[in-house]
């Protein structure tokens, strides 16, 4: 999951996958990941 990811990565010291995994974790709590597939196009 993203958030096992984002632990890793601040265990490594990686902060920018850190945060990657901050930003993606946060986008799919709002839905906001799965609010383009509500529209489909060229059908």
């Amino acid at each position: 999951t993203c958030r096992e990811f984002r632990n890793a990565a601040s265990i490594m010291g990686n902060s920018a996958l850190h945060k990657k995994m901050e930003t993606a974790s946060n986008a799919i709590k709002r839905d906001i990941v799965f609010a383009a597939s509500l529209y489909v196009t060229g059908i």
